[in-house]
């Protein structure tokens, strides 16, 4: 997607007051109905991709003035007027979107669509100013709201010297670098781009998905850009207004009340803004490209059917607003299982701070903890640079680095676990802080305060509404009983604790705070995602601490992406409990997986499970081995034709191989990003002998060649397991059954086609997480990677030449298999490829005429 400003010319495509004056309410209804009809995008569509010149704009006339006369609601002379007003805003619409697109963009869906709903919505701003007296109360809302934006999200809270506050960004922020988050295709946008800003992306695209691990900082980044727009910090972005919608704010209506996106909106300008929206203010802001919505949190609506519902809302809400901008934040996993239309949002993720980033930030949140003294803070953090080596894949994470420089101060002492660090972060709250403060925490049930804090954890973690706070009433109900049967007999006595406890926790650095409220009380919730998932993670196994009891309680959960971090932490929490118990679990899993889950969907829920696991704990090796074997030939073993496009099929296909192999292959791509130094190389080791072992039995294991080809040339370079695999598999004898399909999905023989016709020069194999190109655009990959050296690309134009020659006899034996070939856009030859058609230099006339054939449909 391209940039959309706000474009003169789509303003000029408005329907003029005028003409919308002498309408009746009855003739601007069927007016605003037409716009929004199927026919009038199909028409839009049309002028998007036809030429433009006489005979095409008289055509396109016809067409608007018959959709309007079939209405029956206009005379001759507003029937004119009115297709004169429509084929305008047509035009505007498509200028708008050409400017914005790059060349080609006419085959772009994307911007094919969009210029209809540009053009949709420059109608509906002509409805909506025409009915306005005046809009200077419209804009003296937007500078308040940017005013109330600027300064709402002008500091930055850290918990240092003990305590919580908030600080300049300019003290603290460290800017994170973003990726994009698929490997760029050749000549995208993207291709060359190894990290980019904030400011880049701005930039570069409109709608946008930012994707974060937790405590990556991406509630960070929404604040800090909602500050920054409203600042105009971005010079080609003034004037914008930024609309923060905090998705934990209003999770328990948006899952249960279905209203639109702009209901949230306008609640989010009169909570926390304390500002009354005028009637059609933020859908003018819309409309006119002035707003930018910034969404964040959508993961904290737990399941993914409620994530799904609402990113449908957020896709008519783009579709209703071509012109704003919509920016979505949400935690990595489990992103896929419910996401955003890649044709209307792009998607990134948040990069790990890089040694320099986390450097940056250490001295910085020393010197807050100092108090300013430049030369303590820089002992301080030299010791916590030399000491956290060890967790550098700990400090790498934005809220994990806090917690360190915090642990670090309080105790010079780094953990190396999640687990460990969320702990020692516990008894700081509850031990240290409050007494080096002079505040006495000696409460009647003070030996009660970490276990109410878990048991807190796990009853509002499972709460049935999926809800991230609880009001105090509520609260005070639940602690009251568990105090009453713990500590306090007596009710009354029990209510006292309860109220004092809730007056305790409220505003403590990262446990329980108040977080909102509603008109009769506060709500109370976890500061953070990641410590109500540690606390209930602690939780589960203190009930039950031994591996089989722990694992029953997170198996009904192995497939719901909201556990994920519990069940990861339950685990480490019991490895550092129970002598081994990491392992048992482990083992346990890999003796019940195909009992206890029969279909080939659940034993994938549970190995990747087991995968994940790798990336926290260190299992045995004989535990190691037989999960890798298994995850390895599980992938092995899918039928090679389940991987593959089918261009014989016509659209839309009912098959599709990322939907159907993804889940499969999940487990193995799990374990080639795996970083944890324990197991990293024995697993790269484990895969290359599973792979060598299946590709011995191909007949068992059909999809060993796609996977050891995917492995060595497609994915090596994006995992250091992967490439330390595919460095051992080099290192041998390449089997057959690798040749064959090496040679089949790049440059396949005549032959090739003579066994499964020319459909193999177009189908796309999906493997590992990736859908490759075509053997035919592979081959135009490699003559345009060898741009740089003109020796080596006539090279391989020879044999792209003797390749194409090759295949010219089974083309003319089967003259009509091109045209029952109904293609996708990823499977359509690359238009490098009509460069090389029509330059004599390249091909001879025999190996033209056979790409010719393979280049285009016959009519």
């Amino acid at each position: 997607m391209r940039i959309l400003s706000t474009d003169p010319s789509v303003a000029a495509g408005l329907p003029s007051e005028n003409f919308v004056n002498e309408l009746s309410s009855v003739q601007i209804r069927s007016f605003i109905d037409f716009v929004e009809s199927a026919q009038f995008g199909q028409t839009v569509k049309q002028a998007m991709i036809m030429p433009r010149n006489e005979e095409t704009t008289s055509a396109l006339r016809e067409q608007l003035r018959s959709g309007l006369r079939h209405r029956q609601a206009f005379d001759r002379g507003q029937l004119f007027t009115a297709t004169d007003v429509l084929e305008q805003v047509v035009h505007s619409a498509v200028e708008a979107i050409t400017r914005a697109s790059s060349p080609g963009f006419q085959r772009d869906g994307w911007a094919v669509v969009t210029a209809a709903s540009v053009a949709a919505s420059a109608v509906r701003n002509g409805e909506l100013l025409a009915s306005l007296r005046s809009t200077s109360e419209i804009h003296s809302f937007a500078e308040m709201l940017r005013s109330a934006a600027q300064f709402g999200h002008s500091k930055l809270e850290v918990a240092a010297n003990g305590a919580r506050r908030k600080v300049e960004y300019s003290q603290l922020y460290v800017p994170p670098d973003l990726a994009y988050s698929r490997v760029p295709a050749p000549g995208s946008l993207f291709e060359g781009y190894g990290s980019l800003s904030v400011s880049e992306l701005l930039d570069l695209e409109r709608n946008l998905v930012i994707l974060g691990d937790p405590g990556a900082g991406k509630s960070t980044l929404a604040a800090k850009l909602t500050h920054d727009l409203a600042a105009d910090v971005y010079e080609r972005h003034r004037g914008q207004v930024p609309l923060l919608l905090k998705v934990r704010d209003f999770s328990q209506g948006i899952r249960t009340d279905h209203e639109p996106l702009m209901h949230y909106l306008h609640a989010s300008c009169r909570r926390p803004r304390n500002l009354l929206p005028p009637p059609g203010a933020i859908e003018y802001l819309l409309l006119n490209g002035l707003g930018t919505v910034i969404i964040d949190g959508v993961d904290e609506l737990g399941d993914s059917s409620a994530r799904e519902s609402f990113f449908d809302l957020v896709q008519g809400f783009v579709h209703l607003y071509p012109l704003a901008r919509v920016i979505v934040t949400s935690r990595r996993v489990g992103y896929g299982e419910a996401s955003l239309d890649p044709s209307l949002f792009s998607t990134f993720e948040l990069r790990p701070f890089d040694s320099s980033q986390v450097a940056e930030y250490v001295v910085r949140w020393f010197r807050l903890d100092t108090f300013g003294d430049d030369n303590e803070a820089e002992i301080l953090a030299d010791g916590f640079m030399q000491q956290s080596e060890l967790a550098s894949d700990l400090r790498s994470n934005a809220l994990l680095l806090s917690l360190l420089c915090s642990l670090y101060s309080a105790v010079r002492y780094i953990p190396t676990n999640r687990p460990e660090i969320y702990n020692k972060c516990a008894n700081l709250l509850f031990e240290n802080w409050d007494r080096q403060r002079g505040i006495e925490v000696a409460h009647r049930y003070e030996s009660h305060i970490r276990p109410a804090v878990q048991k807190m954890a796990i009853h509002l973690f499972r709460d049935a509404q999926g809800r991230q706070a609880l009001p105090r009433s509520e609260w005070m109900q639940f602690l009251t009983s568990y105090l009453q049967s713990r500590r306090f007999p007596n009710v009354l006595d029990a209510e006292l604790a309860a109220s004092d406890f809730l007056d305790f926790c409220a505003g403590r650095a990262w446990v329980i705070t108040d977080v909102g409220s509603d008109q009769f009380e506060p709500h109370y919730g976890f500061v953070h995602p990641t410590f109500l998932e540690y606390f209930t993670a602690a939780q589960l196994v203190k009930e039950r601490p031994r591996p089989a009891e722990v694992f029953g309680k997170i198996e009904p959960h192995l497939g719901d992406v909201s556990w994920r971090m519990v069940s990861q932490l339950a685990v480490q929490i019991l490895n550092d409990s129970f002598d081994d118990g990491a392992d048992e679990l482990i083992k346990f899993m890999l003796i019940n997986h195909r009992a206890r889950a029969r279909t080939r969907a659940g034993q994938d829920v549970y190995l990747n499970f087991i995968a994940s696991l790798m990336e926290v704990v260190a299992p045995h090796n004989d535990s190691l081995e037989d999960a890798v074997g298994r995850i390895v030939t599980a992938s092995c073993q899918v039928p090679v034709a389940e991987r593959f496009t089918t261009p014989t099929e016509p659209a839309p296909r009912k098959y599709d191989p990322v939907a159907a192999v993804g889940p499969v292959d999940e487990p193995f791509l799990a374990l080639l990003g795996v970083t944890m130094a324990e197991n990293a190389e024995r697993i790269a080791s484990a895969i290359a002998r599973n792979l060598w072992a299946c590709a011995a039995d191909p007949l068992a294991h059909p999809s060993v060649g796609p996977l050891w080809v995917a492995l060595q040339q497609t994915i090596c370079d994006s995992f250091e397991v992967a490439r330390t695999a595919a460095e051992l598999l080099s290192g041998q004898r390449v089997p057959a059954v690798v040749s064959d399909w090496r040679r089949q999905l790049q440059w396949p023989a005549a032959g090739d086609l003579a066994t499964g016709g020319i459909a193999v020069l177009y189908r796309q194999m999906y493997c590992l997480g990736v859908l490759s190109p075509t053997p035919l655009n592979e081959m135009i990959h490699e003559f345009e990677r060898a741009a740089d050296a003109p020796t080596a690309q006539r090279r391989v134009a020879r044999r792209i030449s003797l390749q194409l020659r090759d295949y010219l006899t089974y083309l003319n034996a089967h003259p009509d298999e091109r045209a029952a070939l109904d293609l996708l856009p990823s499977e359509m030859p690359e238009d490098t490829w009509v460069l090389i058609v029509q330059n004599p230099d390249w091909l001879d006339s025999e190996a033209r005429l056979s790409l010719k054939s393979l280049l285009w449909r016959p009519r």
